[in-house]
């Protein structure tokens, strides 16, 4: 048998996997929900501002679903350090990209 000796973690309980579970469910649901052609007509005619930012809305969702599977399911949250500066420095510096060419092309500005 292994021994992990001083290197084992406290695994959190199971309900806070299951509440991760269901909030990444329910944003999931909403991508889905606000691209479904006959809702996206509504918003467009009711939401005009909404509407404008729909794709950034998308990818800020994304984010956050990737962002959560890493922290809590990849146990990103019980390293400290180098480990969370590999992953966290290179995503933070990508979405600052993203944002930057959405900026520069004009993708929240409403037509």
């Amino acid at each position: 048998m292994s021994d992990h000796g001083s290197q084992s973690h406290a695994h959190p309980p199971v309900s806070l996997y299951v509440k991760v579970i269901s909030t990444l469910t329910v944003i999931t649901a909403f991508e889905i929900l606000i691209v479904v052609p006959g809702v996206k007509t509504w918003y467009h005619e009711n939401l005009p501002a909404f509407a404008a930012i729909v794709v950034p809305v998308i990818l800020i969702l994304s984010a956050v679903k990737f962002w959560a599977v890493v922290y809590f399911f990849m146990h990103l949250r019980q390293d400290h350090g180098t480990p969370r500066m590999v992953f966290g420095f290179p995503l933070g510096l990508a979405a600052l990209m993203i944002l930057v060419l959405m900026l520069l092309n004009g993708h929240f500005v409403s037509h």
